[in-house]
C-alpha cells in the first residue's frame, strides 16, 4: 500500500467506529422501551401518552 494512502485508511477506520457508536447509542436512547408509569405497560421510548390507558407519562 503507497504511503500517501495510509492516513485515508487510518480516517476511514475511525469514521467507520463512530459511526456504529452513534448507530449503537441511537438505537438505545430512542428504540428502547419504557413502561407506563401507570399502568405497567410496555411502551415506546418517546410517547407522552400510554396508548393502553391514556395518562401522561412526563
Amino acid at each position: 500500500m503507497p504511503f500517501f494512502a495510509f492516513p485515508f485508511v487510518v480516517i476511514g477506520i475511525i469514521l467507520f467506529i463512530a459511526g456504529i457508536a452513534g448507530f449503537a447509542y441511537y438505537e438505545a436512547k430512542y428504540r428502547s422501551l419504557n413502561y407506563c408509569k401507570y399502568c405497567g405497560e410496555e411502551i415506546p421510548y418517546d410517547v407522552i401518552f400510554c396508548p393502553k390507558c391514556g395518562r401522561a407519562q412526563k
